[in-house]
């Protein structure tokens, strides 16, 4: 039997332990929500660590309740700040939605709201974030064409994104002057910053002709877009050299695989032994003068039509492949099939693209692997400047000559023919142009030749318009 003393011991320990639990549950129990901030049973606040001790901010769910503007709390140390109450009971959806618009860094969360919607007019200038204003100016304006009521490819549109993006690192990282600006305010100086940098470059070897006009007038295009469309100066003052930044119009010299003594016909046959869908593309550029991504993307079965079906006159009774997919400018065209060869083109490519809707291509690859497969087969068969002395797009200047001496009679001026009679010269060159999947006779000169030096003059193009 236990004695009096140790029996009130024993008694005594539930509550001496109980004691001792009950304030640790209270250091594990999770910090009670900040008063001012009301949500629905099934939502709950964002808490964002500033990294002081002590201080938070707590952001409410990104779905506002109906009716209600969001508040936003700081607690510092038991003082609290918050934004003004939406006015009335329950909040004023309308009176919230001005406010927003007057500020709209008050009651929105920039990071969750569609860029289409800002006004970049009332978001003061921030160089601290010149990415996120940047990307806010892509979105609202990278889509258009620079001059024209219509929009751009998305090549054209990545190429502007990663130019105005190494624009603003090179204004922030260079030898000469270092600017930390807010995109909006790009002004005359840093423009001329900019272009010394490209002088240098330039004079170094590292830029050409083409690449400072592709620069320029990605720069023309931005300013435009800031509302400064006269900050950028012409190329002529900025270089003191013309030869530095102005292309050759003219082609002088063939490009064409017979112009370095290349059989067509025994290089696609290589290219077939290792494989037969780069085959099948070799021959549609080949044969009807596609670009590379157009004989990637073609679709035999389904871009073969009649006559009818292209538009032409009743009594055609032809065939014709219809060139829409993967085109520049989004430009179609209908090139005739009415040479043995081209039919032969077609055949083979039904028969490597046996679905009604597949491409020639490995429908195991996506687009961008497509393409450079098909490069590097024609790589490992010689058609590089370094092994063969050409190019694949040099089957496209062979098209473009044929073409021409089919129309005329006689070889292309860049292949040393002599000069036809004007009217038939200027009818075969817009055929050749058309064909290729341009609009203008003056661009048939970069892969034909200039008939005359007076034509060069009024007809400027570029020296390879499909990769200009």
């Amino acid at each position: 039997m236990l004695s009096d003393g140790l029996a009130t011991t024993i008694d005594l320990m539930p509550v001496v332990a109980s004691a001792w639990v009950a304030p640790m549950q209270l250091l594990r129990r999770p910090p009670a929500k900040p008063k001012g901030l009301r949500f629905a049973s099934s939502e709950q606040p964002r808490v964002l660590d500033t990294g002081v001790q002590g201080v938070h901010f707590y952001e409410p769910p990104r779905q506002r309740p109906s009716g209600q503007c969001p508040t936003l709390t700081h607690r510092a140390h038991g003082d609290a700040r918050s934004l003004p109450p939406p006015p009335g009971p329950g909040g004023d959806a309308q009176a919230c939605r001005a406010r927003d618009a007057t500020n709209p860094r008050q009651g929105t969360n920039m990071a969750n709201t569609d860029p289409r919607n800002i006004d970049l007019d009332k978001i003061p200038l921030q160089p601290q974030r010149w990415k996120y204003v940047l990307d806010l100016i892509l979105a609202l304006y990278n889509w258009r064409h620079a001059v024209k009521d219509k929009g751009v490819s998305y090549e054209t549109m990545e190429d502007r994104r990663q130019f105005l993006y190494r624009l603003f690192e090179t204004l922030l990282h260079n030898t000469i002057k270092t600017f930390k600006l807010d995109p909006r305010s790009l002004s005359g100086r840093h423009v001329d910053v900019f272009m010394t940098i490209c002088r240098q470059r330039a004079e170094a070897g590292e830029l050409g002709p083409s690449s400072l006009q592709k620069y320029h007038t990605h720069l023309r295009t931005f300013t435009a877009w800031i509302g400064k469309p006269n900050l950028v100066k012409p190329l002529s003052a900025y270089f003191d050299d013309a030869a530095m930044f102005k292309r050759n119009y003219v082609a002088t010299q063939s490009k064409a695989l017979r112009a370095q003594g290349v059989d067509v016909d025994v290089v696609i046959t290589e290219i077939e032994a290792r494989d037969a869908r780069a085959a099948a593309a070799a021959r549609l550029m080949a044969a009807f003068g596609l670009r590379f991504k157009e004989a990637v993307m073609c679709r035999p079965h389904a871009d073969v039509v009649t006559a009818a079906q292209a538009g032409k006159p009743a009594g055609d009774t032809g065939m014709y492949l219809h060139v829409h997919r993967g085109t520049k400018g989004g430009r179609r065209r209908y090139v005739p099939i009415d040479t043995p060869p081209r039919q032969r083109a077609i055949d083979y490519a039904c028969r490597i693209a046996k679905d009604e809707n597949e491409s020639v291509s490995d429908p195991h690859l996506e687009l961008t692997q497509a393409l450079r497969h098909l490069r590097y087969v024609m790589e490992c068969c010689g058609m590089t400047k370094a092994d063969l002395k050409v190019t694949p797009h040099g089957l496209r200047h062979q098209y473009a000559a044929d073409e021409y001496q089919r129309a005329t009679g006689v070889l292309p001026p860049v292949e040393g023919g002599a000069a036809p009679d004007k009217v038939v010269d200027t009818a075969a060159r817009l055929d050749v142009a058309i064909k290729l999947g341009h609009g203008r006779p003056g661009i048939s000169n970069a892969y034909v030749g200039s008939r005359t030096g007076a034509s060069r003059a009024a007809s400027p193009t570029t020296t390879d318009p499909d990769t200009a």
